[in-house]
């Protein structure tokens, strides 16, 4: 993965200063891609929107949005 930064030149003559943004680029199956550019736009959302609010899941919860587990096997019950 890819990240660049870039940081917007503020508008002077109205004393605004923009937000700093960055460019991710990442690999993507094509075909997952698409799909869920499809869900997306049904929901209303872009690409961008998408990715930003998964990140701000991930900086919320401190950790990723889901859980991560081995194909086949199943969470364990704390109690057990």
């Amino acid at each position: 993965m890819h990240v660049r930064h870039l940081q917007k030149q503020s508008d002077k003559d109205k004393g605004i200063t923009m937000a700093k943004e960055t460019t991710v680029r990442a690999r993507i199956d094509i075909e997952l891609k698409t799909e869920a550019e499809e869900i997306l736009h049904q929901l209303g959302l872009t690409t961008s929107q998408a990715i930003n609010l998964y990140f701000s899941q991930i900086v919320l919860q401190r950790g990723l949005p889901f859980g991560i587990n081995l194909p086949g096997s199943e969470e364990k019950d704390p109690a057990e």
